[in-house]
């Protein structure tokens, strides 16, 4: 590794991804069931976080970029209750407090 890159991997405190949302309300409410603690920045922008991971959530959504972002987790078999021959299927749709189900 090169001193300056030496350097700089000594002076970067953190980083993390900017998630898009097309909901904010409702990515922020899905992320905080599954343990993350929100950390208000701005009325747009929202840091969750778990332990030491975190990303950023951001209130802002184009379709043509969402498919070149996903998020890759690694978490041990069985941790949510999956298995590694029956995974867990975390529901991804979230309806409003005042929308019927379907």
């Amino acid at each position: 590794m090169s001193t300056d890159a030496t350097t700089l991997a000594r002076t970067v405190m953190a980083m993390r991804p900017i998630v898009p949302a097309k909901d904010f309300e409702i990515s922020k409410r899905f992320y905080i069931e599954l343990g993350f603690e929100p950390k208000t920045l701005t009325d747009r922008l929202v840091e969750m976080q778990l332990g030491v991971f975190s990303f950023i959530l951001q209130a802002y959504y184009v379709q043509q970029w969402i498919g070149v972002w996903w998020p890759a987790w690694s978490i041990p078999p069985g941790y949510f209750g999956g298995s590694p021959r029956r995974p867990l299927r975390i529901r991804t749709e979230t309806r409003r407090a005042n929308e019927p189900a379907d």
